[in-house]
């Protein structure tokens, strides 16, 4: 407990309430082998790894953001922490934060099994709708984990070659779950940065290299009098654009538009760019 009481910067340690039934429930359905120790259970086994599992789930792999464990760490009004036993719980232990606790469910046989990956997976640990600068903390993860340190270079480039300021206009929540809604891959519903960032793998540096040819990038500017980028589903997209099943780009209103239509291909965005000058 004092290790997660340090590394959320809490005044206070969290504090275990479980009633009398729930220690005789766990000891009544736990394994022979844990019999009579439903308390090392639940404070050396559980908690131990929940303390593991939540300092791993901020800091390693594409989870690393403080300003969501920051998030997650207001949420959690009450620091209270709530061993719930339910035998049909996916995955083994879910974390989640419910009216300000933090809820353990697990299965009573399997209780001690994996306990190091308690609370270790973001992208299920919450019921709550946490936002960072109004965007969903699911998708600030994998924005803050190096998506948008690759996005800001292409940004750059962009501006560099153009002389003019490029910036974007994404709705993440919104593009995450249309992405998902795709093809029904939930990887893009955690990593719509990172799908993003493809986007512009190809976009940037086709626009690095037109802006070369001064009547192309004459027109650009003609055409691109926002600067700014945005990006939308559109499963129709190939009635619409000749030949672009995956993706296309159009300028309207001085805007420069990535249209999705499937998640294959990112890296070809841009390439028709010249069609719509």
């Amino acid at each position: 407990m004092k290790k997660i009481q340090t590394y959320f910067n809490f005044s206070e340690m969290p504090k275990l309430e479980q009633d009398d039934a729930f220690w005789q429930k766990l000891d009544d359905e736990v394994d022979k082998s844990y019999k009579g120790r439903p308390g090392w259970i639940v404070h050396s086994a559980v908690l131990d790894g929940l303390s593991y599992g939540l300092n791993k789930a901020f800091t390693e792999g594409w989870h690393k953001s403080p300003a969501c464990r920051d998030a997650f760490g207001e949420a959690w009004t009450t620091k209270k922490i709530v061993v719930k036993l339910d035998g049909a719980v996916k995955p083994m232990h879910l974390v989640q934060l419910e009216d300000g606790v933090l809820v353990i469910h697990t299965s009573p046989a399997k209780i001690c099994s994996n306990c190091q990956n308690i609370g270790s997976d973001p992208s299920v640990m919450t019921t709550c709708d946490l936002k960072i600068d109004g965007i969903s903390w699911k998708y600030r993860f994998n924005l803050d984990n190096g998506a948008m340190g690759k996005i800001n270079t292409h940004l750059a480039n962009m501006k560099t070659a153009l002389g003019k300021e490029i910036s974007i206009d994404v709705q993440w929540d919104v593009f995450g779950t249309a992405l998902k809604e795709i093809d029904g891959k939930p990887d893009w519903d955690i990593r719509a940065g990172d799908f993003f960032q493809y986007c512009l793998d190809g976009l940037g540096p086709v626009i690095v290299k037109k802006a070369k040819d001064d009547m192309i990038k004459e027109a650009l500017l003609e055409k691109w009098t926002t600067g700014i980028i945005q990006v939308t589903v559109d499963k129709d997209l190939s009635k619409k654009y000749e030949k672009r099943n995956y993706n296309a780009v159009d300028f309207i209103n001085g805007k420069l538009m990535i249209f999705i239509a499937k998640t294959g291909n990112p890296g070809q965005v841009g390439e028709d760019i010249e069609h719509r000058l």
